[in-house]
């Protein structure tokens, strides 16, 4: 069967873009962190054929094919969620989407970006630089991530504290379905909304294309960091922060937790032994002046 399916899948996307090499999809059967022994032996990540296709309509067949010979597929951006969502369980076809990285069309009158699932965010950052406009939110992984990977597994990010996740900021999305139709899907629809297939890890659909909602560019911004001796007042404070300034970024570093993942977590104590917060506002210069006024006295009541 195996042979029968390559032979389909070179057909439709060429054989320029179809490998059964064993080192490639050695390579393909682990994201960003490897798989723990004792559980990849539970599981056959290692996919038996490796797609990159160059089109939706690529997308759609290989989904077609898929389903004649009743061989699974998984959907991977640039693999860098650390958490195997875009490893295979039962071999199958691995879809490398990293060739669908276009920028649709940019509607610069009412800030409207549609991007292809495998468009990098640091490309999209940089190519709304020339613009009055700009993402209301994006991944810490921005500079190798996937839009169409950022999708699948939640899409919370630098923005969400104040703009929500990502579904809270999409027009539109262009699917691709399971059993290989495309369909527009949109907050309006009946059968299915964004919501219902953010963060379904590749399940329920393939994101195709993405029309993305963009904020006016905001002309100011500025750090904040803050020490706490203990880590329960530390997050006490990001509380209050997230609740009451709404940072565009805000990140609690527990000391405790880093002595753990380096074996030094000796006592209940060194749990609690301080923590760090820092982020950072973007708004205009009046507000983000007076967001830090009310972080250093949140900081220092």
């Amino acid at each position: 069967m195996l042979m029968s399916l390559e032979k389909t899948v070179t057909e439709l996307v060429g054989s320029d873009r179809v490998s059964t090499s064993y080192l490639e999809r050695i390579a393909y059967s682990h994201d960003l962190a490897p798989i723990p022994h004792n559980i990849a032996r539970l599981f056959n990540s290692v996919p038996d054929i490796i797609v990159n296709p160059q089109s939706l309509d690529k997308v759609a067949g290989i989904m077609k094919v898929a389903n004649k010979f009743q061989v699974p597929v998984t959907p991977r951006g640039a693999a860098t969620w650390g958490y195997g969502g875009a490893v295979p369980t039962m071999g199958g076809i691995l879809l490398d989407l990293r060739g669908l990285n276009k920028i649709v069309s940019f509607d610069e009158a009412r800030g409207l970006l549609t991007v292809q699932c495998g468009a990098v965010w640091k490309d999209i950052i940089d190519f709304l630089e020339k613009t009055s406009w700009e993402l209301p939110v994006y991944p810490s992984s921005a500079p190798s991530s996937t839009v169409g990977g950022f999708a699948a597994t939640g899409g919370l990010g630098y923005g969400s504290l104040e703009y929500g996740s990502l579904v809270d900021n999409v027009e539109s999305i262009n699917a691709i379905l399971p059993t290989g139709e495309k369909m527009m899907v949109d907050p309006n629809s009946d059968w299915v909304t964004p919501r219902q297939l953010f963060g379904s890890e590749g399940t329920l659909c393939i994101f195709g294309e993405l029309t993305l909602r963009l904020v006016p560019r905001r002309s100011s911004a500025a750090p904040f960091l803050a020490y706490f001796h203990q880590l329960s007042n530390a997050v006490e404070v990001a509380n209050e922060l997230a609740r009451k300034t709404r940072p565009f970024s805000l990140i609690l570093r527990a000391f405790g937790f880093v002595r753990a993942r380096e074996g030094a977590l000796l006592s209940p104590e060194d749990a609690e032994s301080g923590a760090i917060i820092f982020g950072h506002y973007a708004a205009t210069p009046h507000q983000v002046e007076e967001s830090l006024n009310r972080f250093a006295r949140m900081v220092t009541d």
